[in-house]
């Protein structure tokens, strides 16, 4: 084999390393899932937030008719 010549099915350690970098650069699954998650823990936050103020205004309204049926 002459020099600077590959075989057709392999290529050099450098082409094997720059094609894994410009795969994990370009690969977009991982930046989805992490939006994902992002938002899974917003909506989570908004829901405890609102249960709490729900729960709240409950539990003085529970109070107000409690003391009018004493």
């Amino acid at each position: 084999m002459s020099r600077g010549v590959k075989s057709p099915d392999k290529g050099t350690s450098e082409e094997t390393i720059m094609k894994l970098i410009a795969r994990f650069v370009w690969d977009e699954a991982g930046a989805t899932a992490i939006e994902y998650a992002l938002i899974a823990s917003l909506l989570s936050i908004a829901i405890v937030v609102g249960a709490t103020a729900v729960g709240i205004q409950l539990n003085v309204v529970f109070q107000d008719i409690s003391t009018k049926f004493e």
